[in-house]
């Protein structure tokens, strides 16, 4: 079994220039990924373009799911053979997995979300993304069951 403490202050990655803005505490988490789920927006299913702060209003309205912190990307990139290979998502069309409950500030100020997505050397990298980007079809948060 494997525990994730979701309270503490998760990474600010180096090189990146980010700052910590807002971390939602997510409690003592048990890896299971049946209780996970890659959320896809609404607006995107239409072929809209929706900017990130259209899909974190989206995310707050969910029922009976929770959104993942920074703690979760920290402990799926020091232990990348638990994440599930349907999350990698078909070559030349990787999936975009991001941790909405922590949000970090860019040098410019704006507020930007982590995430993890599997490319250069094969492997699972980490990025982030600024909430006034457009989110496309290979976009995903990563949302947790609620108990």
């Amino acid at each position: 079994m494997l525990i994730v403490d979701c309270n503490v202050e998760p990474s600010v990655p180096e090189g990146l220039g980010l700052k910590l803005k807002n971390h939602e505490k997510g409690g003592i988490v048990v890896w299971d990924p049946r209780n996970f789920r890659l959320y896809a927006s609404k607006m995107r299913a239409d072929k809209k373009p929706i900017r990130g702060h259209d899909v974190k209003k989206q995310l707050e309205d969910l029922k009976g799911m929770k959104k993942v912190n920074a703690c979760m990307l920290d402990f799926f990139l020091a232990n990348p053979v638990v994440i599930p290979e349907t999350w990698k998502g078909k070559y030349g069309n990787n999936r975009f997995i991001y941790f909405w409950g922590t949000e970090y500030l860019n040098a410019k100020g704006s507020i930007c979300i982590r995430c993890m997505f599997f490319g250069p050397g094969n492997r699972w990298n980490d990025g982030c993304i600024d909430l006034e980007m457009i989110f496309k079809e290979n976009d995903f948060a990563l949302m947790l069951k609620a108990a």
